[in-house]
């Protein structure tokens, strides 16, 4: 898989952020990558996790509000030295993501050679980064709760 960001804990020990981890996630025993992040019921967990071979692995609980937003997959690998976290896209949101970039790359290349217009690159690139955006702001809200995870359940140190 491609992992696009990492997040790397010094405060705190493995054990304190998976227990915080652990605590606030309820458990699921299929892949992640399909199974659906979304309810609408209030809770005090923010993410699905999984017990994986190598990892523990979360995705965030979303609202049906939040279905736009690409998929992000987090996870904590297990005997490292160094705690950290890294972050990735799910399948589908790969996919998607591969697919717009494709598109983006292919209608440029066209659009140079004179084969189409540049108003048609220009609503490619529209919706390109339109899910860019998307996918900077389910960064952004995937990594606070990490962080809130975290923060709420060792309250004696401060996070990042």
């Amino acid at each position: 898989m491609l992992y696009f960001k990492k997040i790397v804990i010094t405060d705190h020990t493995y054990n304190q952020v998976e227990a915080s981890l652990r605590k606030v996630s309820s458990k699921r025993n299929s892949s992640l990558d399909m199974v659906s992040p979304y309810s609408d019921i209030g809770t005090d967990k923010y993410f699905l996790g999984r017990e994986g071979k190598t990892a523990l692995t979360f995705t965030r609980i979303k609202t049906s509000f939040e279905k736009v937003l690409p998929k992000l997959i987090l996870e904590l690998p297990y005997n490292t030295e160094v705690c950290y976290c890294q972050i990735r896209l799910s399948v589908i949101s790969m996919v998607i993501f591969c697919s717009l970039s494709l598109l983006w790359a292919l209608n440029f290349f066209v659009m140079v050679i004179g084969q189409t217009t540049f108003e048609n690159f220009l609503v490619l690139s529209f919706f390109y980064l339109i899910y860019l955006g998307l996918l900077f702001l389910e960064i952004r809200l995937s990594t606070s709760k990490f962080y809130k995870a975290i923060k709420t359940n060792n309250p004696a140190s401060v996070v990042r």
